[in-house]
Parts: structure tokens; sequence; C-alpha cells
């Protein structure tokens, strides 16, 4: 059970900084994971995800802050509402069996006995549980991990490429489960290069570029910022004057046959006043959003 209220759950990073010899490493990242929600960390290979994550749990030091609900992270693992973390599928020893892996994640956490057979239910791992870990698959591993960060209920979650070797319906389970840790009140945190799987869960979105914060928001602020929101419009005639007056609004129309355009940078609504405008009958007029994978791409390009 959680001891408080939902503030208990928030979890803040400021001016977080780790530099590597090779020059690599993360420069003043700063954000906010706040209860109740999904938040998302992406960004290209090298751009510090992985360094992040750790350097919030204290694997790796750093200058700068990372606070639990007001606590640093060895109190809110202590006294706080706890704290379920995923790095890897590597943490396990291969001799040991599943079970006994998580027994004794367990019994280091106060969790009992029969909250491990839940876990093991919960990542389909059941019918595994006395297999040494050696014996897994990658995905298998992947599953024991996340049992081990989901033992307890608890008020945070931070989770580094957690549907790296899940099927399917691991991700679907994934996904699930963690919109009900924060339905529940906890701040979810997840480090992915997964888009499509963390556009379906995240709230909202980090972007990482060469070790800083490149922009942060809702992951409707991120589509409608670096997305490629079309229109595709069919005019009865008149297509070219529609094209020149979108133009000139700086806009771009690129013909797709039969009268028809696919317009960038001008809303539907914009459209149909030019269309008025110029005496184009529209026959057809409708908008396409962006996504998040057409979005991360111009971000990044932008970081650049």
């Amino acid at each position: 059970m959680r001891t408080t209220g939902v503030e208990s759950s928030r979890v803040s990073v400021r001016d977080l900084t780790r530099e590597f010899g090779s020059g690599r490493g993360i420069r003043g990242v700063s954000f906010d994971c706040a209860p109740g929600r999904v938040t998302g960390l992406i960004g290209p290979n090298g751009s510090g995800k992985s360094t992040t994550i750790r350097c919030m749990t204290g694997l790796i030091r750093s200058s700068g802050s990372v606070t639990f609900g007001g606590l640093g992270y060895a109190d809110a693992v202590r006294v706080g509402g706890g704290i379920g973390v995923q790095l890897d599928a590597a943490g396990a020893h291969p001799k040991r069996t599943g079970r006994a892996h998580l027994r004794a994640l367990a019994a280091g956490r106060g969790v009992h006995r029969d909250g491990v057979d839940d876990a093991l239910v919960a990542v389909g791992l059941d019918a595994a549980a006395n297999r040494r870990v050696g014996s897994y698959s990658l995905g298998m591993r992947q599953r024991l991990g996340l049992a081990a960060a989901l033992l307890r209920r608890s008020s945070a979650y931070l989770l580094d490429e957690p549907t790296n070797g899940l099927d399917p319906h691991g991700i679907r389970w994934l996904r699930e489960r963690l919109a009900a840790e924060a339905a529940a009140g906890a701040a979810v945190f997840i480090s992915s290069h997964a888009l499509g799987d963390l556009e379906q869960v995240v709230d909202d979105l980090v972007i990482l570029g060469s070790g800083a914060v490149r922009f942060s928001g809702t992951l409707g602020e991120v589509v409608a910022r670096f997305g490629d929101s079309r229109v595709r419009a069919r005019f009865d005639h008149s297509a070219d004057r529609v094209a020149h007056e979108v133009a000139l609004q700086g806009g771009m129309a690129e013909p797709a046959g039969e009268g028809a355009l696919v317009i960038h940078g001008v809303s539907a609504a914009e459209v149909g006043r030019v269309a008025f405008r110029v005496g184009a009958p529209v026959l057809e007029l409708t908008q396409t959003a962006g996504d998040l994978h057409e979005a991360y791409l111009v971000a990044c390009a932008e970081a650049s």
C-alpha cells in the first residue's frame, strides 16, 4: 500500500549531469514524472536514455538531484511508497531458478512469498518458475525483470526498454499493467525506442538529444509540434490555384492526381477557406494527424 497521497509519487529530476571520458553523457537534464501518468523517455542511440535512468537510481554517480515524493532514491525505497525498477534482463544469477531469484528479492523488500507466485503468474512465468534463469530466453528474462519490478505495488516505476524480447501478448499485458499502476496513482517512467508501443501507453514525453533535453510535454504537444499533419483535398477544378494560395501562406501542396492535392502546413479549415476564395468546388477534404514516429524523426533532425 502507498503510504501518502499522490504527490508522494512525483518524480522530479533537476540538472542531472554526468560526463564520461568519451565525451558522451548527460548535461542539465530536468523533467518531472507526474503521479497518475506514464512518462516516456525517447531519443537516438547514444542520446543518454540508459545513463539517465541509471543516474536516477544511483547506479551511476552524477550531479544534480532526483527526488521521489521529495525523498532521495534510497530513502524512497526504504520509507517511501517503494520504487519498482527494471533496468535489463541480465540481473538474475543464471544458476538460480526464477522463483528463487524473486524470493530473494521479496525477502529483502518485506514482500510475502505469496507475492512471488502472484508476480510469476502475472508475467506468464509460472510454468517456468522452477527452471534455472540461464535456460530462459531473452523474453523470459525480460519478464522476470518486470516481475521483480512489480513484486509490490509501488509509488513509482522506472523501466528501461521494458518491451525488449516480449512477444505481442507480453507487450499488451505490460501496457495494461502500467496503465493500471498509473490509474492507481503511481508515476511510471519508461525509457524506450519502441515508439509504436510507447505511443499507446504514455501521457507525457521527454525527448533527449546529445545528452540534453530537447523537448518535454504531453504526447499531444509533441505530435502537434513535430508531427506532419496532412490535408488531402480534391477539387472539381482549379486545384492549381489552391496550391498557389497555399504556398503563399507557407504551406506546401503536392499533386495527387485527378484534381487532388496533399497539403502540408495548413489546416483543413484553411484549405476550405482558400478554395472558397478562389472558386474551387471541394469534392473531398480530410485531415490526417501526424504520429509519434514522424514527430520523433523531425525532433531528432532539429536537435542534430
